[in-house]
């Protein structure tokens, strides 16, 4: 059972989703948590979120980092949508550095230095 989920008539689902999901990260302190603000949206029988169909937030919680670093979340044969990596190897912290990679590469394209 997910309690994200919950069925509805006619083949509608409500789901809990976070659509703003932050990440707060202190490098003196390597500490930080991620905060998930959620809304309830329903969806069809396939999935699909219908628009326009959104309720008042379902709430927010947040977790401190160091409790989830060296958890895995991603399910066995879950896969990469690009690369096809297995995701289930992934753990938080290799999350965290993937995004702080993400940062560096994307932070120098958009304030590329000049040519010395």
């Amino acid at each position: 059972m997910n309690a994200r989920i919950e069925t509805l008539p006619a083949g509608v689902t409500a789901v809990v989703l976070a659509p703003l999901t932050s990440i707060r990260w202190d490098p003196e302190t390597d500490t930080g948590s991620i905060m998930f603000d959620t809304r309830r949206f329903l969806s069809d029988a396939q999935g699909v979120v219908i628009p326009g169909r959104s309720f008042e937030s379902a709430g927010s919680f947040s977790i401190a980092l160091d409790q989830i670093l060296a958890r895995r979340f991603a399910p066995a044969g879950a896969l990469d949508p690009v690369t096809g990596a297995d995701l289930s190897a992934i753990s938080s912290a290799g999350v965290m550095s993937i995004l702080k990679a993400a940062f560096d590469a994307l932070y120098n394209e958009q304030f590329p230095q000049p040519a010395a």
